[in-house]
């Protein structure tokens, strides 16, 4: 074997000692948390551990779910209660259990095996809505369970203390069954109604509970705000608590509201003094109204009728006929001023004009002039032509 061989295989045994060595270290790492994890166990007499609630819904009876582990090897009686508590740290439900026999090792509990000798509700507005959907209403929620011994003093003595307190607490949040929902107006829509009647829609199940109400809230959005930091921040326009219907009429005290501007509202719902559900934030503008000259046309011959109207405003063309081809209408245009006339195809109304009324902008047309006379010419499928007269001019006035 040459020197560069000798080298390497002594490099090899040095590698293959520090391996062990690692291994030996690791090995006796997990022994010293093994050990120390017995030690900690065997110090602690009883461990409760109350099982995490899965789920978007609970109900009360949910937080039964527990296990005790228990280390002394003589059995002892116990009684559990289990509390259910809101965010502020009230009471709403309390379960007392019968008489248990605590064993060594592991003791597993469940609603059917825990034996409920009592059922105290301290919210009972909490207790309808769960009779009604199952469920506890939305919100966050603390449960603990809690052990005493009611054994012989001197058994407890031996083994659960009376003295030393044996609980132990989770938090879960409960969401809402179905949402309360805004109907209308939709969010982010253009309503011309300035007056509008507001709509929405009931969490579900207990929006069938008589003595569920809703409280109301509209207000004005600045320019450059969220529909949400609006109703946060800003001073309602109009709110109302206690309402029983799922629509509200606009508030005849209540001033029209105000073309252009951003309103946003928003519902909640409460059962009593509990609250249910709130609503999203929605959000809607009064568009522009635009005053529109409604133009009848006439079959087969120019009339000697004539409509007058802006030049600037778009006007309707309705027809009391009904069509099916919709799609073989022709427009043309004539210019009584110059005896000019025009086909108006590329406006592409022929659809349009199949129904019974016709939205048409001058600005849209070419070559138009305030003061001329123009007849709008329409040709149906079958040939037939209708006819209507229109001065355009200036100015708004009639």
């Amino acid at each position: 074997m040459n020197e560069s061989n000798r080298v390497l295989t002594r490099l090899e045994v040095i590698q293959k000692m520090n391996m062990k060595k690692n291994v030996f270290s690791v090995f006796g790492a997990m022994l010293c948390l093994v050990f120390l994890g017995i030690s900690s166990w065997a110090n602690a007499q009883v461990v409760i551990n109350p099982h995490p609630i899965m789920g978007f819904q609970f109900g009360s009876k949910d937080i039964l779910n527990f296990d005790v582990i228990y280390s002394p090897t003589e059995s002892v009686k116990v009684q559990y209660e289990a509390n259910l508590l809101d965010a502020n740290g009230q009471l709403i439900v309390q379960f007392i259990s019968g008489i248990h026999i605590l064993k060594t090792g592991a003791n597993s509990y469940q609603p059917t095996n825990f034996n409920i000798q009592q059922t105290r509700y301290v919210n009972r507005q909490i207790a309808e809505a769960e009779r009604l959907t199952s469920f506890v209403p939305s919100g966050d929620y603390t449960y603990c369970i809690s052990m005493r011994c009611v054994d012989d003093p001197a058994v407890c003595d031996r083994t659960v203390k009376l003295e030393v307190d044996y609980s132990a607490c989770n938090d879960v949040r409960s969401e809402p069954v179905t949402p309360l929902l805004l109907s209308f107006p939709e969010d982010e829509a253009n309503i011309k109604n300035k007056r509008p009647t507001f709509t929405w829609i009931p969490p579900m199940p207990i929006g069938n509970n008589p003595n569920l109400t809703y409280t109301y809230k509209l207000v004005k959005m600045l320019q450059g705000q969220s529909a949400e930091d609006a109703i946060r921040r800003n001073r309602p326009l109009f709110t109302q608590s206690g309402l029983r219907a799922i629509s509200l009429m606009f508030p005849n005290q209540l001033d029209d509201l105000e073309v252009g501007d951003h309103y946003a509202w928003q519902v909640s719902a409460e059962l009593g003094e509990l609250h249910i559900a709130t609503s999203d934030v929605w959000e809607f503008e009064i568009e522009k109204e635009e005053k529109v000259t409604a133009a009848f046309i006439t079959k087969h011959k120019i009339g000697l009728e004539a409509y007058t109207h802006s030049i600037e405003e778009p006007f309707v063309l309705v027809s009391n006929e009904r069509y099916t081809q919709d799609n073989e209408w022709k427009i043309r245009l004539k210019d009584e001023t110059t005896n000019q006339w025009q086909d108006l195809s590329y406006l592409h109304l022929e659809k349009a004009l199949g129904k019974k009324n016709i939205e048409i902008n001058p600005n849209d047309i070419q070559d138009m002039e305030a003061g001329h006379s123009y007849v709008f010419e329409l040709s149906d499928h079958k040939g037939d032509k209708f006819y209507v007269r229109i001065i355009f001019t200036e100015t708004n006035e009639k």
